[in-house]
């Protein structure tokens, strides 16, 4: 069996339908345009990795809720960064309201602002981008309250991620006003980029240091995803000299700390394996394990830009939803596993 759980046709075509339903509902209620009508568009960077920054101008207002950006009581549909599904945004607190304004600003808004993977990769990275663009020092960037309640964004922006560049924090319920609002939408994967972000945390990985780290989801995680006979991979790993890490309950800086000396790192999939892009510059083996409904290839393409290596366990009986589901290990085939990489 694959799966214990299985989305009935039913359900989906009730999912498809009921986001048909709420578009029109959208479209038919409120004004609305494509962004591209009302966008500057300017592609640069590496030939592999390039990068894009959007402007917009008019009487422009950052939603507080969805990221997606108003020219006066307008929505621009498609105004986000566009690596998530747009959110719906609040257009009654949009229509009815001014906050603040400001000439022009840079958003750092996304779908998935808050996430730690997101975060590195395509959030704090439109900062670096900024300034390798040469846009003025003088343009503030704009993040959600949300974003900077966070414990670890809030350190990276005490250790200087951002440079000297003002930061704007958007309340929950505040309509920000602007004349000009760029967008940036850095590539999927660009470790370029990342690598100046990471030179900015002043981290690099430990070449004298190759501990051995089992990385369990904690209860706080976003997604459920633990293994379902997570104590007995614990024992099983215990002789070959890994120790069980929560991330979530670590400080930024003991992250950094902690995988800079990371030489072997098993996980689930998640955003735990994020902390592999600390060890950049010294060896690292990696195993993910997986559901089968869920099979993502990011860790494996940012361990790929790195040189390190990288072995998939994928679990065939899983036991949830699809992409909160949790996978059933064979224990004996990831003890295999870790012999052959060890070895």
């Amino acid at each position: 069996m694959r799966s214990l759980y299985q989305a009935s046709p039913l359900r989906l075509r009730v999912n498809a339908f009921s986001r048909v339903l709420r578009a029109a509902y959208h479209d038919t209620l409120y004004a609305s345009v494509e962004a591209a009508s009302r966008r500057d568009v300017v592609t640069a960077g590496e030939a592999e990795t390039p990068y894009c920054i959007e402007s917009y101008h008019g009487r422009l207002k950052l939603c507080p809720s969805s990221g997606l950006i108003f020219d006066d009581s307008v929505l621009l549909k498609g105004s986000s960064d566009r690596f998530m599904r747009e959110r719906v945004p609040d257009y009654g607190r949009v229509y009815d309201r001014q906050d603040r304004h400001v000439p022009i600003a840079i958003s750092l808004r996304h779908g998935a602002e808050a996430n730690y993977w997101h975060y590195f990769q395509l959030v704090a990275t439109k900062a670096v981008i900024a300034d390798l663009h040469g846009l003025g020092s003088d343009i503030p960037l704009v993040m959600s309250r949300r974003q900077a309640d966070i414990p670890f964004i809030r350190r990276t922006i005490e250790l200087g991620v951002f440079g000297n560049r003002a930061l704007i924090i958007q309340d929950d319920d505040e309509v920000l006003a602007a004349d000009t609002i760029m967008v940036i939408r850095p590539p999927l994967h660009g470790a370029v980029y990342r690598d100046l972000l990471l030179d900015r945390l002043e981290i690099r990985g430990d070449k004298t240091a190759h501990d051995r780290v089992f990385v369990t989801r904690g209860k706080s995680a976003e997604n459920d995803r633990r293994l379902q006979n997570e104590a007995d991979v614990v024992d099983a790993l215990e002789p070959f000299g890994f120790r069980t890490v929560d991330p979530q309950a670590l400080s930024l800086d003991d992250q950094m700390r902690l995988f800079s000396g990371c030489g072997f790192m098993i996980s689930p999939h998640g955003a735990g394996l994020t902390n592999m892009i600390f060890r950049r510059g010294a060896p690292l083996d990696v195993i993910e394990i997986f559901n089968a409904n869920l099979v993502n290839p990011c860790y494996r393409i940012v361990a790929e830009e790195y040189g390190f290596r990288h072995a998939e366990m994928i679990c065939e009986t899983v036991s949830g939803k699809p992409r909160t589901a949790k996978p059933l290990v064979d224990v004996a085939a990831l003890v295999d596993q870790v012999r052959d990489m060890a070895a």
